[in-house]
């Protein structure tokens, strides 16, 4: 950490500033390799090691998906049979098309929904100041200790009310409530941001929406 000092004329001189703290060299940094060769060869096998042991079950699938029934365990990630018809046949077997497309609009839909939603209510909490703020936001937070299988059950007796429980829509429309830990999160990460930005903002006429 370095130190700078500050002078008025006509004044002397202020005591010494402490300046903010700088990341510290390129060399020092644990994430980067030294300069020495040796620990440098071992960090970057080490990453080739790391890299292989997590691509090697997603190849692995790759490669028995175009082997034949027969050669599927052969533990062999380029295959010596090749039955590319694998394809074609379960797409002829199942509606794969239909599936993967289920999949993509409720994933898109349901990441959207949730990210919206907890931003607006994680940028309330962070931005306005009103009663109850502090207990609302606790409450927000307790939601957290209650497991998945205790809402179950009131969760589909609520949407079998609504007469949707045959629907896509309780898959993703839940998140249009918001999730209590990415609430926790942009709030935090709202709180980081100098309020002054936001005062700056509204004096030069920005909404809340636009400050959003």
């Amino acid at each position: 950490m370095t130190q700078t000092t500050a002078q008025i004329p006509g004044s002397g001189q202020l005591p010494p500033i402490p300046a903010a703290p700088l990341l510290a060299p390129a060399e020092q940094r644990w994430w980067r390799p030294s300069g020495n060769p040796v620990t440098t060869a071992l960090y970057f096998v080490a990453l080739i090691g790391f890299s292989i042991l997590f691509l090697y079950p997603f190849l692995w699938t790759i490669s028995a998906s175009v082997k034949p029934r027969a050669y599927v365990f052969d533990n062999k990630l380029i295959p010596t049979h090749w039955h590319l018809s694998n394809y074609i046949d379960i797409c002829h077997a199942a509606p794969v098309g239909l599936w993967f497309g289920n999949s993509m609009y409720i994933s898109v839909l349901a990441a959207l929904t949730v990210t919206v939603s907890s931003a607006l209510v994680a940028f309330a909490f962070a931005y306005f100041r009103f009663p109850g703020r502090n207990f609302l936001f606790a409450c927000v937070l307790s939601s957290l200790m209650l497991p998945a299988m205790v809402t179950m059950i009131p969760v589909y007796l609520i949407w079998n009310h609504l007469h949707l429980a045959n629907s896509q829509y309780p898959l993703w429309a839940s998140n249009l409530f918001g999730s209590a830990i990415y609430i926790f999160l942009m709030r935090q990460f709202f709180l980081g941001i100098p309020r002054e930005l936001f005062e700056a903002a509204r004096i030069d006429g920005d909404n809340y929406w636009s400050m959003f």
